[in-house]
């Protein structure tokens, strides 16, 4: 499914979803404006040419990132239904969208709510965990003032990849290193880093003109 494609199914779609601030980048429709995290649906290709999957998901912006990542999420509706051949597609995505989406998303629109969420996603592999998960839960309890949850969780993924030489791997074992020392010397120090990284992030997206506190 090709971009332009994607723009004509929420051309049709946004008059029954007015009022709860949704914007479209390429494939993404988002909830504007944005802070810690983005929420939305992406339009996710298929193999064939003319059928997608449709996912909802969740972004924390305060780990680097450059790119939109299916982390957190899952693809939502009748696969089967999503494609462009499909007479009654608009109405189908509408429905899913109203039932499938929007709860979701509503249940991670609060820090408590995303703890929640990717301290399950955290539990349900332990003791074999997606690094990525820990990291963010890490940052996330740092967020929310639960220090000690935050350095535990560091400690632990620090450990866990002490031994690692794969790049990406080296610098996510850096970033919960810097983390770790900024949580110890002054929390505050650590969530001025977290900061800085979410504008990365946001710039890195180029969500900048729907970040929270800037005029469109």
């Amino acid at each position: 499914m090709k971009t332009k494609e994607v723009a004509v199914i929420w051309r049709k779609l946004a008059p029954s979803f007015q009022g709860l601030g949704l914007a479209i980048k390429g494939k993404f429709v988002f909830i504007s404006p944005i802070d810690d995290f983005v929420r939305g649906v992406y339009f996710e290709e298929a193999f064939d040419s003319t059928a997608f999957y449709l996912r909802v998901l969740f972004l924390p912006l305060f780990v680097p990132q450059e790119c939109i990542s299916f982390i957190h999420g899952d693809r939502i509706g009748n696969d089967l239904e999503w494609t462009m051949e499909n007479p009654n597609l608009v109405d189908n995505l509408r429905d899913v969208i109203q039932t499938q989406a929007l709860p979701f998303l509503e249940r991670v629109s609060t820090l408590p709510g995303v703890i929640a969420c990717v301290k399950k996603d955290v539990e349900s592999d332990w003791p074999r965990y997606n690094s990525h998960h820990l990291e963010e839960l890490a940052y996330i309890y740092a967020k929310s003032g639960e220090y000690s949850a935050s350095s535990e969780c560091l400690r632990h993924l620090i450990r866990d990849l002490e031994k690692d030489t794969i790049p990406w791997i080296v610098s996510q074992r850096e970033r919960a290193q810097l983390i770790e020392t900024k949580l110890l010397e002054n929390p505050q120090m650590a969530l001025d880093q977290l900061d800085q990284w979410k504008r990365q992030t946001i710039i890195s997206l180029g969500f900048e003109k729907h970040e929270k506190g800037v005029n469109p």
